[in-house]
């Protein structure tokens, strides 16, 4: 696809006029660049949102940023109990880590024992 190829698919899509001719003039004066590529991403974003702000209206908008705080809410709550069980988890370690070190000082303390024996 060269440049007049994509100029036309852009003339034949549904972008608003003044979308498609801004699109037009950019790549007609810059050429296919990085710069008009990212120039004409812009633009095709601008539509999207414009048509996207048509489509909603404040009930939508209302309904969408309660569900947003019911799901905030939910990741709070399950953060919340994934602390407390990494407390409880690491309260449980801390325990078996005692238990341990209090084994090895009754094995050594054997250990002991039995070499003071054999002496």
């Amino acid at each position: 696809m060269n440049i007049q190829d994509f100029i036309e698919k852009i003339q034949e899509g549904s972008l608003p006029d003044a979308a498609k001719s801004e699109i037009v003039a950019i790549l007609k004066e810059h050429g296919a660049t990085f710069e008009s590529k990212e120039l004409i991403k812009d633009i095709i974003q601008a539509s999207i949102d414009e048509d996207m702000a048509d489509i909603l209206t404040d009930e939508d908008r209302l309904a969408i940023g309660s569900e947003e705080i019911a799901a905030d809410e939910q990741i709070a709550q399950v953060q919340a109990d994934v602390q407390k069980d990494m407390e409880f988890v690491e309260t449980e370690l801390s325990e078996l880590q005692n238990m341990v070190s209090d084994l090895d000082k009754v094995v050594d303390a054997v250990e002991i024992e039995n070499i003071k024996n054999n002496i």
